[in-house]
């Protein structure tokens, strides 16, 4: 299948658009959800340094599992460029140059994890945290700009012909979500029980958004 190709068809780009963001879903909460609680113990560097050396096959399929997201998420950004870009070209590169410096940024966390389990023999245990830490703390404020990207998305789709205008309402909120609750992490401007009450009660629209979205394109892509 050439995923990349210069031409593909609305219905081509809108399928692989839909399954590349279920899977992306899908790795991404088993990876962040499950497997990376078995490795990191927040405050505690010598506990997650003992996870890490007991668990390193699990903490090897969480980083496994992030490269294919990051693949994907490249992915995601040229197909909803080509399925897009016919009508509203404009926002359409925006939009493709959110995702993609979101991206970059996603790859930049994801380094710190590669590097943990290449090197993990010779770090300290302070390092190993830091590292994990650090991969934490660059896929948050990478979030900032996914949020960007979705609010963009939400743009274009509401304005796309063919496509139900709930799913652009929805982006929008998803978006601002994203933004605001990353921005609120990398800059506390609130108590940590508000910005974790906050992120609980904007989780279900952000998840329903994104996911719903990809769903959609799939179907529309599977007729």
């Amino acid at each position: 299948m050439q995923v990349f190709s210069l031409n593909q068809s609305p219905r081509r780009a809108a399928k692989i658009t839909g399954i590349a963001i279920v899977l992306m879903a899908l790795a991404a909460g088993f990876s962040f959800g499950y497997l990376h609680p078995q490795i990191w113990t927040q405050g505690d560097a010598q506990a997650t340094a003992a996870n890490l050396k007991s668990k390193l096959g699990l903490f090897q399929m969480e980083t496994a599992l992030w490269l294919l997201i990051l693949f994907l998420d490249v992915v995601v950004s040229w197909s909803i460029w080509q399925f897009f870009r016919p009508n509203q070209k404009r926002l359409a590169n925006w939009t493709f140059a959110l995702r993609l410096a979101y991206s970059v940024v996603l790859a930049g966390a994801i380094s710190q994890l590669v590097q943990v389990g290449i090197f993990n023999e010779g770090l300290s245990a302070e390092a190993i945290y830091h590292k994990i830490q650090s991969f934490e703390a660059i896929w948050s404020a990478g979030l900032i700009l996914f949020g960007a990207h979705l609010f963009a998305l939400g743009a274009l789709v509401y304005r796309q012909y063919g496509v139900p205008k709930v799913w652009g309402f929805l982006l929008y909120i998803a978006g601002i979500s994203y933004s605001l609750i990353h921005f609120l992490k990398a800059f506390p401007l609130i108590s940590q029980h508000s910005l974790d009450a906050l992120e609980l009660g904007l989780s279900l629209p952000m998840t329903v958004a994104e996911l719903g979205f990809g769903i959609w394109m799939w179907s529309r892509g599977a007729k």
